[in-house]
C-alpha cells in the first residue's frame, strides 16, 4: 500500500512538472512568434498592403470637338442637356479624366445666331450658356477642357476668362490659354502618377517650337505627357505633312501621346518612335451634320501603365444631335479607314480593326 501510495505521489509530481514544462514552452512559443514577426516587419512594413504594391495605373477618355451652341442651342431647350448623350454617357464611367475640345467660350452673352434661325450654319462666332455647359461637362464626367482652338476668343478676352473663371469654379481643369504660357499646359496627379497636358494651337501666337520647349519641360517633371493639338485642314480625311512634321517634333521632344483636333473629321494615326499620333478625332458634339465624315466621331480610351499603354477605339455616331455609338457597320467602316490609311506596323493596322492596340514601354 505504502509503495503504491508513492507510486501515485510520484505520477502526480511528473504530471504537474509536465503541465508546468507545457506552459513555460508555450509561453516561450509566443514569445518567439512576436520575435519572429517584428523581424519580418522590418523588412515588410506593417503598411505593406497588395494595393500599394499594384502596378500604377491611369484611365483616360478623349474626345473630339464640343460645340453647345447654334442648333444645340434649340435641341437642348427642347429635349434637356443629358439627351445629347444619354446613349453614351456610360463609357466615361471609371475614368480618371475624361478630355474634350470645348470648342468655343462659356459667356452669359447673348448668342449671335439668336434670331437666324438657331442652326444657321454661317454663324461662327460661338457662345455657350454657363449653366447648360456645365451641366454638360459634369454629367459626361468631362474634367479637364482644352481650351486652345481658333473659337476661344470668340468674345475676346473678356470671354475667355470668363470661360476659365466658370470652369474654375466647377472644378473642372482646363489648358490651352492663348496668351498666358504658364495656363497653355496643366500637370495632374492621379494613382501615383503625373501626367501633363499641353496644348498646340495653330491659331494662335505660340510658335510650334515654343510648345516642344513646354513639352521638354514637362517631362522632366511629369511621368507621362499628352499634347491635345488644334491644327491641320478641315473635312480633309488625312492628315497634312505640316500635322505630321509637328507631330514628330513633339515625340522627339517627349510627347508620349498627341491628340488632334479641328478638322471635324476623323483622320489617320501613326506610330511614330513607339508613340500614338492620333491626327484628329473628329467631332463629339457639333451640329454639322451635312455627310457622314462629320457625323462620326472617334472616342480614344487609353489605360497608361509603367510598362504599356492600351488603346481603346470607341467609334461614334451623331444621330439628329444626339451622340450614339456607332452601329456595327458605321464601326467597321470607319475602323477599316483608319487602319488602311495609317503610318503603323501591320500588326498595329490588324489590331486597330478590332479596336484596340497595345504600345508597350521602351
Amino acid at each position: 500500500m505504502q509503495i503504491f501510495k508513492k507510486a501515485i505521489f510520484l505520477l502526480g509530481l511528473l504530471a504537474l512538472i509536465a503541465f508546468f514544462l507545457f506552459l513555460i514552452f508555450k509561453d516561450e512559443g509566443k514569445r518567439t512568434e512576436v520575435v519572429v514577426q517584428k523581424e519580418i516587419e522590418k523588412i515588410i512594413p506593417e503598411k505593406f498592403s497588395e494595393e500599394k504594391s499594384a502596378p500604377k495605373e491611369t484611365k483616360i477618355i478623349f474626345v473630339g470637338d464640343l460645340m453647345l451652341d447654334r442648333y444645340y442651342r434649340l435641341l437642348t431647350a427642347k429635349n434637356g442637356v443629358d439627351w445629347i448623350t444619354e446613349k453614351t454617357r456610360s463609357i466615361f464611367d471609371g475614368q480618371d479624366f475624361v478630355v474634350a475640345n470645348l470648342e468655343g467660350p462659356i459667356t452669359d452673352k447673348k448668342s449671335v445666331s439668336a434670331g437666324t434661325g438657331w442652326s444657321n450654319p454661317s454663324v461662327l462666332t460661338f457662345t455657350f450658356d454657363p449653366q447648360k455647359t456645365i451641366e454638360f461637362l459634369k454629367n459626361n464626367k468631362i474634367n479637364l477642357a482644352n481650351i486652345g482652338n481658333n473659337h476661344i476668343l470668340n468674345f475676346g478676352q473678356g470671354g475667355l476668362a470668363q470661360t476659365e473663371s466658370i470652369l474654375e469654379k466647377n472644378s473642372i481643369g482646363y489648358f490651352g490659354d492663348p496668351y498666358d504660357d504658364n495656363k497653355n499646359y496643366i500637370s495632374q496627379e492621379v494613382n501615383g502618377m503625373k501626367i501633363g497636358f499641353v496644348n498646340y494651337n495653330q491659331f494662335a501666337n505660340r510658335s510650334t517650337e515654343k510648345v516642344a520647349e513646354q513639352i521638354k519641360k514637362l517631362k522632366t517633371e511629369d511621368d507621362f505627357v499628352i499634347v491635345y493639338t488644334h491644327w491641320g485642314n478641315e473635312y480633309q480625311l488625312k492628315e497634312t505633312e505640316a500635322q505630321r512634321e509637328k507631330a514628330h517634333l513633339f515625340v522627339d521632344n517627349g510627347a508620349d501621346l498627341v491628340i488632334g483636333s479641328h478638322p471635324h473629321v476623323v483622320e489617320p494615326l501613326e506610330i511614330y518612335k513607339n508613340k500614338a499620333i492620333f491626327y484628329s478625332l473628329g467631332n463629339f458634339v457639333f451640329d454639322q451634320f451635312f455627310s457622314e465624315n462629320t457625323k462620326n466621331g472617334l472616342a480614344v480610351g487609353v489605360s497608361l501603365a509603367e510598362d504599356e499603354q492600351e488603346f481603346t477605339l470607341i467609334p461614334l455616331y451623331n444621330m439628329k444631335g444626339q451622340i450614339v455609338l456607332a452601329d456595327e457597320n458605321k464601326s467597321k467602316i470607319l475602323l477599316e479607314r483608319i487602319s488602311r490609311n495609317s503610318l503603323a506596323d501591320e500588326e498595329t493596322k490588324s489590331d486597330i480593326l478590332t479596336g484596340k492596340f497595345v504600345l508597350k514601354s521602351n
